[in-house]
């Protein structure tokens, strides 16, 4: 999957610049909406390849797995979403780890 520097949702027209997703590159001048900009998109890309790759999960001919599984899998992945989002608006939410309860055979 080839990265792109935009952040997907982001409405260009409202001023937001597409910006390197180098981490590294902190230019002395960044206001600190530039560095949140160039942080997110780059973390977002990142968690979006690696969200991606559960898709590969998916084939019956190498994996077995039942609808409880998926569903806890992506249950885990919702609420660790909304624990962050809710961080932006000051909304609290509690940490969940992921597990399936019992350990892979």
């Amino acid at each position: 999957m080839e990265e792109t520097n935009e952040l997907i949702g982001m409405n260009m027209d409202e001023g937001a610049e597409i910006v390197s997703a180098d981490t590294t590159n902190e230019t002395p001048n960044e206001t600190k909406n530039e560095k949140f900009i160039r942080l997110a998109v780059y973390r977002v890309n990142k968690i979006m390849t690696a969200v991606s790759s559960l898709d590969k999960l998916h084939n019956g001919n190498t994996y077995e797995y039942t609808d409880e599984q998926v569903n806890a899998m992506f249950e885990s992945l919702e609420n660790q979403l909304a624990e962050v989002k809710g961080h932006f608006g000051n909304t609290k939410v509690q940490e969940v780890k992921f597990s399936f309860g019992a350990k892979a055979e």
